[in-house]
């Protein structure tokens, strides 16, 4: 497709020239808002938006600014499992880091490399020959692993770093491929990839170790040689704590869609089918929370303490000052509150949540508008594969501009029609 003439001029010479106008005529520079505007010999630029833990595209343009950024972000919560007696500490966000990179995500001279290898079920490092790398991953992405076939090769996901007795999530074993690819869980944050045993494999580990690349998604691609990435702080500080919504580094735009909120602004009706002991129960009427927390002035704790979770149909957990925690596993998390005794009445109850001041974290019903300084430069493609992310615990979404070379390729990749061989039986 590359070498496809229209008239007189190749599809990839046509391209190159294009690309070339567009920087002699400040196509690099220009502002945002003149995005749109952006053409090379073929027309405009196709306009995309992919969105992802990793926001990933192999169709970048040369060096084009894109049109938007947005990185998502979820209130941040400390490992463990709550209880009523034990609740886990909740915190948001007063600012994030973004990040450009290429397509290999493995760096060949600073990755992490340690001794040891994939066993059944966990890591062990009792074989001083084998040799596995790994890297930070995103959960719930798929990735490819790619190097020269040797003898061993296998890759797993895990939540862990490899140390011994680490255990993994899933493996992938293919000890004389070429390539291996995974998925990941949610909770994954790591890729290891055993790659190398001494004596066994031919070469060395420097050889093996320079032929590794690995990509976002389920295709082994062209090697292409680590990039550091390009990393653009994101702040907010001047607005606070902010617990979950997005902001667009290119636009300066923010949402909150995540805050505090005072539990007597819901709206609760009286719950007559529970029975509970010390009091009556009270429901949120037609809210479901889908994340909650305690802010400031709930339970008498610290700030931002997570609400105990029931497993679905277990019903609920009583903690000492008679605050129950109810599942509904067809409508989601909503809270039951115990109101002790003294008054069994909405309004009684109503004073109660106000008189403790009781704030959680959770859904807000109307989004807060928010402003940060766009980042500068505004972050711009690389010609063929992209990979924009952050450290945030949320999806990334990018607008840009397409390489129209590319685009054609794809196009004709994906409607090429199918030939069909003829049959020597006559």
């Amino acid at each position: 497709m590359a070498n496809e003439t229209y008239g007189a001029i190749k599809l990839s010479d046509a391209n190159a020239v294009g690309s070339m106008l567009v920087k002699k005529m400040g196509g690099v520079g220009y502002a945002p808002k003149d995005w749109a505007d952006v053409i090379n010999l073929m027309g405009k630029l196709p306009e995309k938006t992919v969105s992802g833990a990793i926001a990933n595209f192999a169709d970048g343009a040369d060096d084009v600014p894109v049109k938007e950024a947005k990185f998502y972000f979820l209130p941040k919560q400390d490992s463990g499992t709550p209880t009523p007696s034990s609740p886990i500490s909740i915190d948001g966000w007063t600012g994030l880091t973004a990040y450009r990179q290429k397509k290999n995500l493995f760096d060949k001279v600073n990755g992490n490399v340690v001794t040891g290898y994939i066993a059944t079920s966990s890591f062990n490092d009792g074989n001083t020959r084998a040799k596995t790398i790994y890297i930070e991953i995103k959960g719930g992405m798929t990735y490819t692993v790619s190097k020269t076939a040797g003898q061993r090769f296998q890759i797993a996901t895990s939540e862990f770093a490899p140390t011994n007795g680490a255990t993994y999530t899933s493996r992938q074993t293919g000890n004389t491929s070429s390539s291996l690819t995974i998925t990941a869980s949610a909770t994954d944050k790591y890729l290891w990839a055993w790659i190398y045993l001494a004596e066994t494999d031919t070469g060395t580990l420097e050889d093996m170790l320079a032929s590794v690349q690995i990509e976002v998604g389920s295709t082994s691609t062209t090697y292409e040689a680590y990039s550091t990435p390009t990393t653009y702080p994101v702040s907010w500080s001047e607005h606070g704590t902010i617990y979950g919504g997005y902001v667009d580094a290119v636009t300066g735009e923010g949402k909150e869609t995540i805050g505090m909120i005072r539990l007597d602004t819901l709206p609760f009706i009286k719950n007559s089918t529970q029975n509970n002991p010390n009091g009556t129960y009270f429901s949120l009427d037609g809210v479901t929370v889908p994340f909650l927390g305690w802010g400031s002035g709930g339970r008498d704790s610290a700030s931002c303490n997570e609400l105990a979770k029931a497993s679905a149909g277990a019903g609920g957990q009583t903690e000492p000052n008679n605050t129950f925690w109810w599942n509904n596993a067809s409508t989601g998390w909503r809270v039951v509150w115990g109101l002790p005794s003294g008054g069994s009445s909405l309004d009684d109850f109503m004073r109660f949540l106000t008189n403790r001041n009781v704030i959680v974290v959770g859904q807000l019903t109307t989004a807060n508008d928010f402003s940060v300084s766009p980042v500068s430069p505004v972050p711009s493609t690389y010609l063929g594969s992209n990979n924009f992310y952050s450290d945030a615990n949320g999806d990334t979404e990018v607008t840009y501009r397409a390489d129209i070379n590319l685009a054609l390729s794809a196009s004709a990749t994906r409607s090429a029609p199918v030939v069909q061989e003829e049959s020597e039986e006559r």
